[in-house]
């Protein structure tokens, strides 16, 4: 049985665009990551460490419930004082599309019980995200999932 931030992965692996998967926290994927690609490694969806409780423990499997937080990223190249809301509009409307399939996708995965996927919100940003040039969605979603009692998130 995979954990949920592998079965994240795994869907993220399968979208309909190449998507690249880093799991960090916001500022060091900032300054350590997102500063070293090029614009062809994008979008890039973001993980960032979050924090499950036990719903209930079946045993060999414990139940688990999160909020999730993910973003969507890609780069706008250039100088960034002059950018519209319509320019960054247009950047952003591709990758919600890309976080509905995800989510889509996450609520079908074994990983996820029953009551699946249960909010969802697409928070977007007409800010850069850190110092880089990059623009795109964040992702909270409440979820409940199952673990094997061997494995850690």
């Amino acid at each position: 049985m995979a954990t949920l931030i592998q079965a994240i992965e795994q869907e993220i692996g399968n979208l309909s665009t190449a998507t690249r998967f880093e799991f960090e926290k916001l500022d060091v994927a900032n300054a350590a990551i997102f500063d070293t690609l090029g614009t062809g490694e994008f979008p890039v969806c973001l993980l960032v460490p979050f924090n499950p409780s036990v719903k209930d423990r079946e045993h060999p499997r414990v139940i688990m419930e999160a909020t999730v937080e993910l973003f969507i990223l890609s780069s706008m190249p250039g100088a960034t004082h002059d950018r519209t809301a319509e320019d960054i509009k247009a950047l952003i409307e591709p990758l919600h599309v890309l976080g509905h399939e995800l989510i889509r996708r996450l609520d079908t995965n074994d990983v996820i019980e029953d009551e699946g996927i249960t909010t969802v919100a697409f928070v977007d940003s007409f800010e850069a995200v850190g110092d880089a040039t990059l623009y795109g969605p964040m992702i909270p979603f409440n979820i409940v999932y199952s673990e094997d009692l061997n494995d850690c998130i």
